[in-house]
């Protein structure tokens, strides 16, 4: 959360907090237990990659988390996947 705080208003620093997410780069955020999901982590680098310019490191991780992004969702309760 605050990587996304700091990409958008410039504080704490975007700088200081890109390397943080980095070894949970491949996973999803997801809130308490499991019950809402924010994204992929790939999304929060990205993030801060751009605020201080760095589009090179932006795109990169936006591209990783849209190859992740695209899995088929499970089928609500009571339906099934075709």
């Amino acid at each position: 959360m605050w990587g996304l705080v700091a990409a958008r208003l410039g504080t704490p620093d975007p700088r200081h907090l890109y390397d943080l997410p980095a070894p949970h780069a491949d996973r999803f955020v997801v809130a308490g237990m499991g019950t809402a999901a924010w994204g992929q982590v790939h999304l929060v680098p990205a993030a801060l990659a751009g605020r201080p310019g760095r589009p090179d490191l932006a795109a990169g991780h936006t591209a990783a988390a849209r190859a992740l992004h695209p899995r088929p969702a499970p089928a609500p309760a009571g339906e099934v996947a075709d």
